[in-house]
């Protein structure tokens, strides 16, 4: 079975896999807007907000046959991703926002995937609630009788 690799947001993966910087990642269904990267604008990490959703280039893998897609999270740095990951492809090629319908994202639920794609894109969800940030509590003032 064929393979082709690659990598999202880091510089230096294993031999034989592309790396793709987050810079050409878009916030999906927003007009190209690019997406929000902490850090560096290629090897940061996607910053989202509750229920935003980001989506990756469109990947073109080169391959034609059935193919085994392996999807792993934080592979190689200690950033943890609680949203939810999807994938969806085709043989043909189509626009990073294309939304004609007729290609389905699929979530991610196990590392491997078999299919019959050429062309790639991942999407990010992000379904965690914001942390509440504390409401200080106010210190009595003393009365002095």
């Amino acid at each position: 079975m064929a393979t082709a690799g690659f990598c999202h947001g880091h510089q230096y993966p294993d031999s034989g896999i592309t790396p793709v910087g987050f810079s050409e990642w878009e916030q999906y269904l927003s007009s190209h807007v690019p997406s929000n990267v902490q850090g560096d604008a290629d090897w940061g990490q996607i910053e989202q907000e509750y229920t935003a959703s980001d989506a990756s280039p469109v990947m073109d893998t080169g391959l034609t046959e059935e193919t085994t897609f392996t999807i792993r999270h934080s592979y190689y740095g200690s950033y943890t991703y609680y949203g939810r990951l999807y994938i969806r492809g085709s043989l043909s090629s189509f626009d990073i926002q294309d939304t004609d319908g007729t290609l389905a994202w699929e979530e991610v639920t196990s590392s491997t995937l078999t299919r019959t794609w050429r062309y790639v894109q991942l999407r990010v969800f992000n379904t965690v609630l914001p942390t509440p940030t504390p409401t200080p509590t106010p210190t009595p003032t003393p009365t002095i009788p």
